[in-house]
């Protein structure tokens, strides 16, 4: 129910951030999208911090949920790239770009990945906060924020809160060991 609601609030804004847990289908909504959304003959595009979540998507995500994304992917109307390669996207145009991991879009690097055009975009990030204050960039830069509460989720989805242990101390050998 709250993927769906998502993607109603996609449909209504055009461009949002889901900011749901760990395991609570954000790349799901990903390849949701990445399947529904064809803006005449412009490539989707869908930009991560590392190679590793891109070959999940690839060798995993498209294969079983959205076989068709493995075609665009061979065909050139998909392109998966990394926050490190704006140079070699520059230039194009694009139906819908997602950001995964939308939390480190704000650094000053990889904030002018918000300047390529597009006509859609989706953001996600379970984890949407900043060392540097620059928390509101992350939706400015992706869109609308969804999931920001997450007792709702946690009711639909089961999930109850665990004990965390956090344990200070005095060095960063003390740390290691």
């Amino acid at each position: 129910s709250f993927q769906k609601d998502a993607w109603e609030k996609f449909k209504k804004y055009g461009a949002v951030c889901t900011c749901w847990m760990t395991g609570a289908g954000k790349d799901m909504m990903s390849t949701y999208m990445l399947d529904r959304i064809k803006v005449g003959e412009l490539p989707n595009l869908i930009v991560s911090p590392n190679l590793t979540i891109l070959e999940q998507f690839k060798k995993e995500y498209f294969p079983k949920y959205a076989p068709r994304l493995v075609q665009e992917l061979e065909s050139g109307q998909l392109i998966l790239a990394t926050y490190q390669s704006y140079d070699k996207l520059k230039d194009k145009e694009y139906g819908l770009i997602v950001f995964t991991e939308a939390h480190v879009l704000p650094a000053e690097t990889f904030s002018r990945l918000s300047t390529l055009k597009c006509k859609y975009r989706y953001g996600n990030t379970a984890s949407p906060f900043r060392e540097d204050g620059k928390e509101n960039y992350i939706f400015a830069l992706t869109g609308y924020p969804i999931g920001l509460n997450w007792m709702n989720l946690m009711q639909i989805l089961g999930k109850s809160f665990h004990d965390v242990n956090v344990y200070i101390v005095a060095s960063r050998e003390a740390k290691i060991n």
